[in-house]
Parts: structure tokens; C-alpha cells; sequence
């Protein structure tokens, strides 16, 4: 590597490039195949080398007030994850699990804060290797979803993940950006290639079982198809048309299985209305009552004993709300109420800031591909909790990097253009 000044050389520069996008490649790809450890270790060292890259590139950024905002807000979220941990963690603890959960977010809020920095400001035309990339890994993942099915009989997929759910949104959000690139770059075969990935997205998803991915996904999509058409109507109907028929192939090919969730989540709403909360659904309603009602009493955060025993008391008095109690150990899977009931206002503020300025981001700049990723996220935290753990911080950051990759290679280009 050769700095001259803290600012790299050409030559260095573009390395540094080619090994990032390389890096971030190769985590989501350990993610998804191989195990969340190695993926933490590659995404570790990207952040490594996207500190090194930042710091020699501070210039370019100075500029980028929207950008340093929203970065600061991720690392923020990541030191006010460590200081809730300091405060609130006792010594000995039966959540351990849950607050190294915690620990792991906070590492990877704070890792990602400098990947989404140094991607903003890589310069070479890296979108036909990143195109390639995901492309290869989602059909990749499609043919391991369906190895898993036939072979280990599992009931639902789980890929190199160890939760079903958490497999789901990971797909689902690497889906949506590698669409969004294809919608937006046009390559060879484009037609082709947007329907291939979708249906293996849809598959994945369908042998995955996960209801919220399931209805998500096709949603941005059809979203940013519209988006992006071209001004001639009969394009936009074609497209339109085309994502429909996938859309209802995949459906049929996946009748049971789609009707078997169906009936699930109608079956777990009688239940609950039966006051019967031990399901699903009935179980997810049952934690954003109690967890709305234990955030009452400690407005600036507790630990996850404190929350414990002020639902363990809930549940005694409200028996419908007994459904939460086997998750109370883990998350009230919802990403609100979940950081308000542990968090506080404080975290809770964080949340919202981190969600707008992402939209922000994404109107001033006319990133529909980061809009779209923020609105699969803000639909998935309303049943679960993303910001838990190291998997899915790791794709939201990666996703986010990407998507403003992609916005910031097509400036280029056109200031290319008009030069």
C-alpha cells in the first residue's frame, strides 16, 4: 500500500477498491453458505480496510454532510448499544446469550458505519463484478434451500443460519439490491436475469415459510419496477406483466406450502382472539402488550432481568399473556417496542433517527434502491427485531453500502457523460 501524504496512489487506491467490494462479496456469501463466523471475520476486516481507505479519502466525504449523518447515527446506535451493556449487564447473568446478541450488534453497527463510508467513494466501475456477484449467490442459495428441503428434511430452510427468520430477511434484503441494480444498470439479458433472480428469491423464500419476507418481497419489487420504467407505457405493462406471471408460478409451484401458512396465521388470530396467545401471531401480540407495559416504568432503559420480572408479574395477572413468556429470554420481536422495553426513549430515538434519515438520504438523493431496502427493513422490524445479533446488521450495513455504491457509480457516469 503506498500513501503519499495519507492519501493513496492510484495504483493503491484501486486495490484497496477491488478488495472491498471483494470482501463485502465474500461475507455475504459466507453468511449465506458457509457460517455466520467466518462472514463476521470477513466483514471484520472489510471495516478494517474500510477505515484505512476512509481516512485516507476524508476529503471526498467532507462534502457528504446527508452521509456523514446517517453514518454517525449507525455508529452511534452501535456505542449506545455498548453503554446500555456497560450499564445494565450485571456479572452474572442467565440472558447471556442475549446480551452477547446485544455485544455482537453493537460490533457490527460500528464496523458497517466505515464499510457504508468507503463505498461511497470508490471510484472504478465495479458494477458488472458486484452484478455478477449476488447474482450467482442468491441462485446459489436458491439450490441450497431446495439440497435442504429434499435432503435433511427440515421443516423450514434455514441456509447457514441457525433461524429461519433470520435467513428470510437476509435473502430477501440481498434480493431487493441485487434487483435494484439490475433494474437500474440494464445489462445483457437483463430481462432474464430480473426474472431468474426473482424466482430464486421466491422459492427461497416459499421452502424459508417466513410470512413477512414472503408478502415483502414481491411488494419492492413491483415497487421498483414502477420506479424505474421507462416513460413508454407499454414498457411498464410488459414489466409489470412479466413479475405478475413469475409472481403466480411461483405461487402454484408452492400452493401447499403457501396455504399451509395461510392457515396458520388465520388459526393463530382465532386463537388469540380466544385469548388464547400460545402461537405465532398470538405469541407476537402478546410481547408488544407486555413490552409496551414494562417500558412504561423504566423510561431510560433496564436490564433484561429487570424486564423479565416486570412481565413474569404481567403474565401472572394476565394470563392471555402468557404466550410471550418463552421469548422473553431472547427479543419481543418487534424492533420498537423491543428497543423501547431494554433501550429506553434514548434508543428508541436512535431508531426513528436512523429510519428517517435513511428515507431523507433516499429522496435527496433518488436512491429508490435504499428506499426500498429502508422499507423492507421497517416492514420486517414490525414483527421482528433486526438490530439483534451479528447476521442481519451485517446485511443491512452491506445493503446500505451498496445501494449507495450504486447511486454514486451512476453519478459518475453521467459526469462522465456530460464531460
Amino acid at each position: 500500500m503506498i500513501l503519499q501524504g495519507k492519501t493513496f496512489s492510484p495504483a493503491a487506491k484501486k486495490a484497496c477498491e477491488w478488495t472491498l467490494c471483494t470482501g463485502l462479496l465474500a461475507t455475504l456469501f459466507s453468511l449465506l453458505l458457509v457460517n455466520v463466523d467466518l462472514a463476521a471475520k470477513l466483514f471484520s476486516i472489510t471495516a478494517l480496510v474500510s477505515l484505512v481507505y476512509v481516512i485516507a479519502e476524508r476529503k471526498q466525504l467532507s462534502s457528504k454532510k446527508t452521509l456523514l449523518t446517517l453514518a454517525g447515527i449507525i455508529l452511534l446506535m452501535g456505542i449506545y448499544n455498548l453503554l446500555w451493556l456497560e450499564i445494565f449487564k450485571p456479572e452474572k447473568t442467565v440472558f447471556s446469550g442475549a446480551y452477547r446478541a446485544y455485544l455482537y450488534t453493537a460490533r457490527m453497527l460500528i464496523a458497517g458505519t466505515f464499510i457504508i463510508l468507503a463505498f461511497s467513494v470508490i471510484t472504478q466501475n465495479v458494477r458488472q463484478f458486484i452484478v455478477a456477484g449476488l447474482s450467482v449467490l442468491l441462485v446459489a442459495t436458491a439450490i441450497y434451500a431446495g439440497v435442504e428441503q429434499s435432503h435433511l428434511e427440515v421443516p423450514r430452510i434455514v441456509l447457514a443460519f441457525k433461524v429461519a427468520t433470520t435467513a428470510a430477511y437476509c435473502v430477501s434484503l440481498i434480493g431487493i439490491v441485487c434487483s435494484a441494480w439490475l433494474i437500474q444498470l440494464k445489462p445483457k439479458f437483463y430481462p432474464f436475469l430480473l426474472a431468474l433472480i426473482s424466482v430464486c428469491v421466491l422459492v427461497t423464500l416459499a421452502l424459508n415459510e417466513t410470512r413477512a419476507a414472503m408478502l415483502t418481497y414481491p411488494l419492492i419489487i413491483l415497487m421498483l419496477l414502477l420506479a424505474n420504467y421507462s416513460h413508454s407505457r407499454k414498457a411498464l405493462l410488459k414489466r409489470a406483466a412479466v413479475f405478475f406471471v413469475l409472481l403466480i408460478v411461483c405461487s402454484v409451484a408452492m400452493k401447499d406450502i403457501i396455504h399451509q401458512r395461510t392457515q396458520n396465521l388465520m388459526s393463530d388470530i382465532t386463537n388469540y382472539q380466544n385469548k388464547n396467545s400460545n402461537t405465532s401471531v398470538g405469541a407476537r401480540l402478546a410481547m408488544y402488550q407486555v413490552g409496551l407495559q414494562t417500558m412504561k416504568v423504566n423510561l431510560f432503559g433496564q436490564s433484561m432481568e429487570a424486564r423479565q420480572d416486570a412481565i413474569s408479574a404481567m403474565i401472572k395477572a394476565h394470563p392471555e399473556f402468557s404466550g410471550a413468556a418463552p421469548y422473553t429470554n431472547i427479543h419481543l420481536h418487534n424492533e420498537v417496542i423491543e428497543t423501547l422495553s431494554l433501550k429506553g426513549v434514548t434508543g428508541t430515538l436512535l431508531l426513528i433517527t436512523l429510519y428517517i434519515t435513511l428515507i431523507y438520504y433516499s429522496i435527496r438523493h433518488k436512491n429508490i434502491s435504499l428506499f426500498s431496502v429502508t422499507l423492507a427493513m421497517m416492514l420486517f422490524g414490525l414483527s421482528d427485531v433486526l438490530f439483534y445479533s451479528r447476521e442481519t446488521p451485517m446485511v443491512a450495513a452491506s445493503c446500505i453500502a451498496l445501494c449507495i455504491l450504486l447511486q454514486h457509480n451512476k453519478v459518475n457516469d453521467e459526469r462522465k457523460a456530460c464531460s
